[in-house]
């Protein structure tokens, strides 16, 4: 099987994730997808806590979408990368990110290690990351995706309307079971 990993903070969840998921999985370009919430980023700061997080993540569990929780505190995305071969060792796993993370891509820590895996980058602002690719000792298992329908929504924008105390405007950005669990929960709100 391909099975696509796509890492991120889901602070919250939102449809724009969860569409770019079904469309990889519906264009058969991974059989099934694994979604590991970081527990923590060097560039962000979390508002959810990572169970938070987990729980929302898990309202889209299926058979197709698997919902990591075990490797949610590793440091570095080869990590995650590698634990989960492990879990899956008969399976080609392919990283899942967009081009905002590919430009910075010969940055990432371990280069070698994390270029074992095919990458699949989602050209979701349309840069050109053909210079940055080519930077790169082995180009050859990295996919870039142009056609994708991005919804363009971010996390944080949505926590700023959780925070305005617009939760009205939410539905256009989040499926209603996870407003309705940041709403039980009292997320995102100071």
């Amino acid at each position: 099987m391909r099975i696509g990993v796509y890492v991120g903070s889901f602070d919250p969840v939102h449809k724009g994730h969860i569409k770019m998921i079904k469309q990889l999985l519906n264009r058969r370009m991974i059989t099934k997808v694994v979604l590991v919430a970081t527990g923590s980023y060097w560039h962000k700061s979390l508002n959810a806590s990572i169970n938070d997080r987990i729980k929302m993540l898990k309202t889209y569990q299926s058979k197709r979408i698997i919902i990591d929780d075990k490797n949610n505190d590793l440091p570095y995305t080869y990590m995650v990368l590698n634990a989960l071969q492990k879990e899956y060792p008969n399976d080609q796993l392919c990283l899942i990110i967009g081009d905002d993370l590919a430009v910075d891509l010969v940055k990432w820590q371990n280069l070698d290690e994390l270029l074992k895996f095919s990458i699949i980058v989602i050209n979701r602002f349309d840069l050109d990351i053909s210079k940055q690719l080519d930077l790169l000792p082995k180009p050859n298992n990295i996919y870039v995706i142009k056609d994708m329908q991005i919804e363009e929504i971010s996390s944080s924008y949505v926590r700023q309307l959780i925070d305005d105390g617009k939760l009205d405007h939410l539905s256009k950005y989040l499926d209603q079971n996870i407003i309705n669990y940041i709403i039980d929960h009292k997320l995102y709100q100071v």
